[in-house]
């Protein structure tokens, strides 16, 4: 239900819009990115006043904030990174590492950096005797501006940081099936061979491993989609579908009691079905991995970086071309794939080996946001920085709370080379380690004796046993959830972002863990 509610506004808000004129990219992500935990309600990343303005002779530098490698007693170790700005030239990026005695409160909560040293500084292009000057200068002028941090993010930062040090996951970089389709489209991807359980109350199935709405009526054998502003008619999942203009009633209420259960009002579907295009798009059903790229009309081409690279100007995939060898590249969930034509074979690319041209697209080109996905490039650096840096939260033990529901008995099966088991038949992230039964529910981790319950906000976990669960897992999730601090009244609990699906990978970030 939860899955079901989540993609009915999604698909209000998506599919639609790719019956736009100029034919948007309808990039279905599920090989790569598959349904990830809503966003922990309990755990509000904190807003720290970061990044930090400091005058150094001439130069401003403003510090981001410090990523923490160790915290023992009142002895801080981090690392982070340094913008320097002169008036007089372009600005540079340093990496530095900081040594600091610190301050604690407790109370309010708050690390203030009493004393720093910067033992090391990374500067590009400058000399080492440079490098080393600056880095003298730096430690006394932190020193005097007493900057501070949340306890938290220190406490949480140390927990996680051996973790962010560790070689990236093998996860799957294996290519899509990847379908350009030069009008409008829309991809329905099923989880394997289509399946349909009955809609209590109503005369039709309902087809359970898609997030599309896709109704079955035994009656004439005749098979409805929703399209969001139109449905569809086959006889056959698999198609061919057409635009149906007839539709059961029963369809349609079924239909409207989803938006329901979404919480989407009348008026937002009536406004999304008004300010949409009504070219009916070709329907395309796959049952295995698959992108789809749509054009407006045969790809044309528009110089991105001048004698080296090109953009597909009339889709909003992110497809280039670049000019000397005439090679096509794609990013489809952060991963880089290459071929020589639309139709394939294609070739993953690891982010290192991307050519140098791509780090030359413009910062305010309208295909800047692939920069992300580009090492070395300032947003490669944010998004990394984003990715190793914990949100926490402090939960109330008296207000935490979670359900588990199993379809039938509670089933369990063991990880591979672990000594946890995970709950089959849940969408909850249920772990049966060493006879205890553990939850991880919005980055919150609860325990009980039982895997029915009852729940408590757990104040450790088997965190090495955890940390064995492989990317393949449908619960490697949890590995980035974490417990770093309690009081009788309140847990402190942390995750980073690959809770949710977005992994630091060479450089840059990826999103998913690339199993279907």
């Amino acid at each position: 239900m939860k899955d079901r509610k989540r993609f009915a506004r999604s698909f209000l808000a998506g599919v639609g819009a790719l019956l736009a004129l100029g034919g948007a990219a309808a990039a279905q992500t599920q090989w790569a990115a598959p349904t990830q935990p809503a966003a922990p309600k309990k755990s509000v990343a904190r807003v720290n006043e970061w990044p930090k303005r400091i005058q150094l002779g001439d130069t401003t530098v403003l510090l981001d904030a410090p990523q923490v490698e160790s915290f023992e007693g009142t002895k801080l170790k981090a690392r982070g990174t340094a913008r320097f700005q002169r008036a007089d030239a372009e600005p540079a990026v340093a990496s530095l590492w900081y040594n600091a005695d610190v301050e604690i409160d407790r109370d309010r909560r708050v690390v203030t950096l009493a004393s720093v040293n910067v033992p090391r500084l990374q500067l590009p292009g400058a000399s080492p005797a440079k490098q080393q000057r600056l880095a003298a200068r730096l430690g006394p002028v932190i020193t005097r501006h007493r900057l501070t941090l949340p306890l938290d993010d220190v406490l949480a930062g140390a927990k996680l940081a051996a973790r962010r040090d560790a070689a990236p996951p093998k996860l799957g970089t294996d290519p899509p099936k990847i379908l350009f389709e030069p009008q409008p489209a829309v991809l329905v991807i099923f989880d394997g061979a289509p399946r349909f359980r009955a809609v209590e109350g109503t005369p039709f199935e309902r087809a359970l491993n898609t997030p599309f709405l896709v109704l079955h009526d035994p009656r004439s054998n005749a098979y409805y989609l929703d399209g969001g502003t139109m449905w569809f008619r086959a006889r056959d999942a698999a198609g061919p579908w057409t635009k149906a203009d007839d539709v059961p009633r029963e369809a349609v209420q079924i239909a409207r009691r989803d938006l329901e259960d979404a919480g989407i009002a009348d008026d937002e579907i009536e406004k999304a079905a008004q300010s949409r295009e009504k070219r009916v798009p070709k329907i395309l059903v796959g049952t295995e991995p698959t992108e789809l790229i749509v054009s407006d009309g045969p790809p044309q081409w528009r110089p991105e970086v001048e004698g080296e690279l090109e953009t597909m100007s009339n889709t909003e995939g992110d497809v280039f071309r670049t000019v000397s060898d005439g090679r096509l590249w794609l990013v489809l969930s952060g991963r880089w794939y290459w071929s020589n034509a639309t139709a394939g074979p294609w070739t993953y690319v690891s982010p290192d080996d991307l050519p140098a041209s791509f780090r030359r697209i413009p910062a305010d080109s309208e295909k800047a946001a692939v920069l992300t996905f580009v090492p070395g490039t300032a947003p490669a650096r944010d998004a990394l920085r984003d990715a190793n840096t914990p949100r926490t939260a402090a939960v109330r033990r008296s207000d935490a709370h979670v359900e588990v529901t199993y379809d039938g008995e509670p089933k369990f099966e063991a990880v591979p080379g672990s000594r946890v088991e995970y709950a089959l038949n849940t969408p909850e992230s249920v772990l049966r380690i060493r006879g205890r039964y553990y939850v991880c529910d919005q980055g919150v981790w609860f325990s009980g004796d039982a895997p029915v319950g009852p729940w408590r906000v757990a104040d450790s976990i088997p965190d090495d046993d955890i940390q064995r669960i492989p990317p393949e897992s449908p619960v490697y999730n949890t590995r980035f959830a974490t417990v770093y601090d309690s009081t009788p009244d309140v847990v402190y609990v942390a995750y980073t972002p690959a809770y949710l699906g977005s992994y630091p990978y060479y450089g840059t970030v990826v999103f998913g863990k690339g199993w279907f």
